[in-house]
This record gives structure tokens, sequence and C-alpha cells, in this order.
């Protein structure tokens, strides 16, 4: 393993070695080609040799890497730049050949020369204009930007031109075919240009940046080859040439620079145009040419400068372009680095490290402003990280140490037989109430906890049960006073259901009807609840007669943390319109001063359960078991039943010892339970499932509200009434 990261380290080494040797002879080149002017044309036909020798470098380096890479999107970056480099070669020959071995061609293009010579040279443009564009639209630009972008730059092409053109009879006398040929190649190179330009504003790696280079100064040099032709001027034919073999250099390390990042993956050589240092260069540069291309047209217009001056202009915006885009990096790198700086404080920060030392070296003073503010913003939000930790710890505590006394009181309910059945349901579903706000307590600063546990617990709920059993505590709490609770209620009720969380509809129905007591004077009023519905919905009305609301502050009331009471928090009525929210409903609130308020809330209605029963049917030739260890319930069942027949046989059990002796006597029978059944250790449903009853029982419990209940009755198939609904279920006959 160690023999092959050296043998790597070896082939980067000589990679860097050949790198800088052919610098270092372009460099020799070009001093000679300054220093020996008769001498040119050999440098020249030089220069363009040794092109052919690092162009088949290219291709040997990027086929060896090519081979060894197993990534789809590495692979197809290299092939792409396999195929781009291929037909550079391609296109060399093709110009070498008329430029150096027949130069009377270039003097007298034919159409089908034309092909020959310029064609693959404009194919490349389009080639690369378009390979550019996908990957600006791929990696840094929507098409919106990406538009105006190369709409503006288009724009400043189209300035150029018109002013060359407009001076090119000045360098020749005739338009010819091949006048016409090399303008049409200028026109691809200046905007293959301007494209390479746009890409460089946003290169974010060492491989984009020396390859977009390469790019730059090929349309560079290619500008160069044809413009001395198209102007006259053959001594810049062997700076052309030079700049040619300096873009396939810059090429040549692009490759070198990726093999040694190991960056193979196009997608990852830019950044986004939202980055401060892509905008900063953007505008700088569109700017600063605008402005140097409005000069010469200024110039043009009132003849500030000679006609024949406008021949050189697109060799002066090459130039100028190039020097403005590398200023514009540098500005924006400069106003960069404050924000970099800025982002790995925040980071260290997040990080929560003491020891952690910020960089607060800023000149600017708005840096310095920001850097203070996300400091204090931090520190504060550890302070309140801490006191929620210790809140935390306080519910957790809180919280625990509630059960142990509710685990108490619910195991003394089962051996008070003596307490009738209703308050024993009554205290049996205080101490549930309890034991849920000891676990809202607990989650109350655990909010993802709190609203997973109100999703998860979700489940159809009968309204019309869960009406009466928060009215039963509402009353005994607030029996000392002079408070009346009526609910008006229709037989239709009973099947008004909606999916909701038990325990969390009754803690909003609960906070509303204690508003309702505190907005009455002397703790003296009257509350009205009201159950409605149609096919779709059901409605829960709470109206009272207390103060009222102003109508100013009727929709602020609704708004987290705003509350019209001395001491309130703010948290009940927004925590209750989200809920009803949170299972598609809305709640809607009205009211009137000095009159009193109407809080409404609007549910999607849903079908009825097949455990809930609407009606019992009872034969008047079977018999009929009362199974409750509370007699009260057993007198209850008497008068409804009796109400409806005399004849029903009726037959009453406190013990499930007692009814099982019964009903190994029978062969059929109907089954009236409750759940628990005193201090045995059976409950309603363990003797439904023993006896098989199914739809021959319906169990009639307070605890009807427990997801375990439901999850067995529907198990055994058998029907479950709420015990407090006993009185609205409708009864008759047959047989």
């Amino acid at each position: 393993m160690l023999a092959e990261v050296s043998f790597s380290k070896r082939k980067l080494n000589l990679l860097s070695v050949s790198v800088s040797v052919v610098l270092a002879l372009w460099a020799a080149l070009f001093v000679c080609s300054l220093l020996n002017n008769p001498g040119v044309a050999t440098i020249s036909v030089l220069v363009a040799k040794i092109e052919f020798g690092v162009q088949l470098l290219i291709l040997w380096l990027l086929l060896s890497i090519y081979k060894t890479r197993q990534n789809v999107a590495e692979k197809s970056t290299l092939l792409w730049l396999l195929i781009l480099n291929a037909w550079l070669l391609f296109t060399d020959v093709c110009y070498y050949i008329p430029a150096y071995l027949d130069e009377s061609l270039l003097k007298s293009l034919s159409f089908i020369e034309f092909l020959l010579c310029y064609v693959p040279s404009i194919v490349y443009c389009a080639f690369m204009i378009t390979s550019i564009s996908r990957i600006l639209l791929g990696n840094s630009l929507n098409h919106k930007t990406f538009i105006k972008s190369v709409s503006a730059l288009l724009i400043m092409n189209v300035v150029t031109m018109v002013l060359f053109l407009s001076s090119i009879h000045y360098a020749f006398a005739v338009m010819s075919w091949q006048t016409i040929s090399q303008i049409i190649l200028l026109s691809a190179q200046l905007v293959l240009f301007d494209f390479a330009i746009l890409s460089l504003m946003y290169a974010d790696s060492a491989p984009a940046k020396w390859f977009l280079s390469g790019v730059l100064v090929l349309g560079g040099s290619e500008f160069f080859l044809t413009y001395s032709y198209m102007s006259q001027t053959t001594h810049l034919y062997s700076y052309g040439e030079l700049l040619w073999l300096l873009a396939l250099i810059f090429l040549y390390i692009s490759i070198v620079s990726m093999k040694k990042n190991e960056s193979y993956n196009i997608n990852t050589w830019f950044r986004k145009n939202s980055t401060i240092k892509s905008q900063l260069t953007f505008s700088t540069f569109i700017i600063s040419s605008s402005c140097f291309l409005l000069f010469f047209v200024l110039a043009y217009v009132f003849s500030i400068i000679d006609k024949t001056v406008f021949l050189g202009l697109p060799l002066f915006i090459i130039i100028y372009s190039v020097m403005v885009v590398i200023l514009s990096l540098c500005i924006g790198a400069a106003f960069e680095a404050p924000f970099k700086k800025l982002k790995n404080n925040i980071a260290l920060l997040m990080g929560n490290d003491a020891n952690a030392k910020l960089d607060a070296s800023f000149s600017i003073d708005e840096f310095i402003v920001l850097q203070d503010f996300f400091v204090q913003m931090f520190k504060l939000n550890n302070q309140r990280n801490i006191m929620t930790q210790r809140l935390n710890q306080i519910a957790t505590d809180a919280a625990h140490d509630i059960r142990s006394p509710i685990a108490v009181l619910n195991t003394c309910l089962e051996y008070l037989p003596s307490i009738p059945e209703q308050d024993r349901s009554l205290m049996r579903t205080a101490t549930c109430r309890i034991n849920a706000i000891a676990n809202s307590l607990l989650n109350e600063f655990r909010e993802q906890s709190r609203q997973e546990s109100i999703a998860s617990n979700v489940r159809v709920v009968s309204l019309l049960s869960l009406l009466h059993s928060i009215l039963r505590e509402k009353k005994a709490q607030f029996s000392a006073e002079a408070v009346n609770i009526n609910l008006d209620l229709k037989q239709a009720d009973l099947s008004y259901f909606a999916m909701i969380n038990f325990e969390e509809m009754k803690r909003v129905l609960s906070n509303l009807i204690n508003n309702a007591v505190e907005s009455f004077v002397d703790n003296q009023g009257t509350i009205h609840i009201s159950l409605n519905g149609d096919e779709n919905n059901v409605t829960i009305t709470i109206e009272d007669n207390g103060c009222g609301i102003a109508e100013q502050d009727q929709e602020r009331v609704l708004q987290r943390g705003v509350s019209l009471k001395e001491n309130g928090t703010g948290i009940g009525l927004y925590h209750a319109k989200k809920t009803i929210e949170s299972w598609h409903g809305t709640l809607s609130l009205s009211s009137v001063e000095k009159e009193g308020t109407r809080v409404t809330l609007q549910l999607p209605r849903q079908l009825t359960p097949s455990w809930f029963i609407h009606q019992i049917r009872l034969s008047l030739s079977t018999p009929i078991a009362i199974l409750d260890d509370d007699v009260s319930v057993h007198r209850a069942w008497q008068l409804k039943l009796e109400a409806v027949s005399k004849d029903l046989a009726l037959n009453f059990f406190t013990e499930s010892h007692a009814f099982l002796e019964w009903a190994e006597q029978q062969p059929d029978f109907f089954l009236l339970t409750d759940y628990s059944l005193g201090n045995k250790k059976l409950t309603g449903l363990d003797i439904i499932e023993r006896l098989q009853l199914k739809k021959k029982a319906i169990l009639s419990t307070g605890q009807h509200d427990q997801a375990e209940i439901i999850n067995r009755c529907q198990q055994l198939g058998c029907y479950l009434l709420p015990k407090n609904l006993m009185y609205y279920i409708s009864v008759s006959t047959y047989g």
C-alpha cells in the first residue's frame, strides 16, 4: 500500500516538473519573439510543432486517468475533456496545413477550403458555448439569471462588432468570401470568449480556473490569428501562436491539478450565483466593461478618435476584459473574506466550544456590529437553553412525583365498592386527568415529543361522551361557586364522532370553560355548551354571559403570548386554536363587551365506529344479565329497561364468580357488563372473551376513553357503550 502511495506521489511530481519545463519553454519562446523580429516566422513554425506535442501529452494524460475512474459522473467529465481536446488537435491540424504548408490558401479561400480551414474552429466554438451554457445552468445560474447575463455580454459583443465592421473598409477595399468567413469565425470566437469570461467568474476550484483560463487564452489566440489576417497586421501572428501554446499549457495544468486534487466531477468546480463573490464579480465586470465600451461609442459618434483605431477595438476588449475579470475576482474575494470569517465564527459559536477563540479582526464597522450581535444572540440562546433544561428537569421530577400518589389512588378506588359508581368514575376520571396533566407538563419543554404524542393518540371519539365527562369535572370543580353550566343536547348527538385526541380535547374544553368562568363578575354566571352538526361537520359551542372582549382585541387574543388577564400567559386560546386546526378543524370567537363571549369549535364529522351501539334491541324470551359492582348502576338499568317492557327477564350480579355460575346454566342470554368489577382480577372483557359472547354483550364502562379497551372490544367483536351515555341510548324489544 505504501509503495502504491509513493509511486503515485512520484507520478504527480513528474507531472509538476513537466508543467514547469513547458512554462519555461514558452517563456523562452516569448522572449525570443520579442527580441528577434526577423525570426518571427521561424518561431511561429516551431511553436506550432510544439503545440502538437503538448496536445498529444494532454490526450495521453486524460486517457490514463479515464481508465482508472469508476464513478459515472467523473468518467463523463473526463470523456467530455477527451472529446474536446481531440477536436482541438483536429482543428490545429486543419489550420496548420494551409497556414504553414501553403499559405496562399488563406488568401483565396474557396467554399470547400473554407469548410476545411474554418468550420472545425467554428464547430469548436459552438461546442464550447453549448457546454459552458449547460455547466452554468446546471451549477451556478438559473435560466432567468443566465439569460440576463448572456444578454448583457452579447449586447457588448454587438456594439464591438458594429464599431469594428464600420471601420473595416480602412483595411479591406472589398468584402470577399475570405473576409466574410473570417468575420463569422471572429464573431464566434468573441462569443466564446464572453462565455468563458462568464464561467470564470463562477469558477471555485483550481482545475476549473486553469481550464477556463486555457479556454479564455485559446479564444484570444484564435482571435489574434483571425484578426491578424483581417486587419493585415501579420506581425501579431506569432503572438497568436504563442497564446495558443499558452492556452494548451493551461489546459495541461488543469488536468494535472485535477489529478492532484482528485477533482474529476465538473459539478463541483463552480459556486452558486447567490454568493457575494459571484454577485460582486459579475457586477464589477459589467459596469467596468460598459463604461469602457461607452467611451469608444462616444468617441466614434463624435469622431474624437481616428476610425482606423476601431480596427483594434476587439483586441482591446479582449485584453481589457481579462484584466477586469482578474480585478473583479480580487475585489469579490476581498469582500468575501470577512463573510467567511463571520461564517467560521458562527460555526464556532454553534459548536458551543468554551475554549474556541473567535476571529475579531474586522476592519469594517458593519461587520463588527454583526459579530457583536451574533455573540450576544448565542449568549442569550445558551442562557435560554440552560433555563429550559432546568425547567425540564423540574417538570420531569414533578411528573415522576405525581405518578406515585396517583397509582395509590387508583389502587384504593378498586377497594371502595361502597362508593357509588358515578362518584368512582368521577374520581377515576380526575386521576386520569391529573396523570395527563403530569405527562403534558413533562412534554411541555419537549415540543416535538408533545406534538408526536398528540398525533399518535388521535382516534375516533364520541363527542357527546367527551362533553359529559368534562362537564362532570367542571361541575365538581365549581360546585362551591355560583356558576351554572348547561349542556344542550339532542338525541341525534349520539352519532357525532370526530377524529381527535381525547385527553387533548378535554384539555382544550377545560381551558375554554375556565376562561368563561374567569370572565364572570363575582364568579356568578352561566355557561351554555351545545353540540350540533350536519353530514360533514360537528360543532361545539361554548357561550357565556361574562364581561366579553372588546372588538379590537378579538383577533389578538388568538395569538401566542397575548392575554387580557392580569396573570394570563396568552397560551390557552392560542393552543386551543392550533390544536383544533391540527385536526383539520376551525376555532372562531365572537364577543360583545359586557354581554358575553361565544367560542365555536368545528371539526370534520367521522363515521360511527363499529364498536359503538346506537340502540339496544332485546328479545323478550332471552334473559338479560347486568354485571356491575355498583348497585346504583343496577337500579339505573332496571328503570330504563322496565320502562320499555315489564316482561324482560333481568338478572343482576355484583360479582363475576356468581355471574359465571349462573351463565353456565343458561343456554342463551344477553350481557350488560362494566369493565372494572370490584377488586377481582377478571374484567368485563375477560368474561366476554371467556364466554365468546361477541355481539351478545355490551361493555358499558366509564373507562371508554382508553385506547386499549376500545381495541380489545374491536378484537372481541362486542359493543362498547360509554356509561355516561346509557341514559341517551334507545332500547327496543322484539319477540
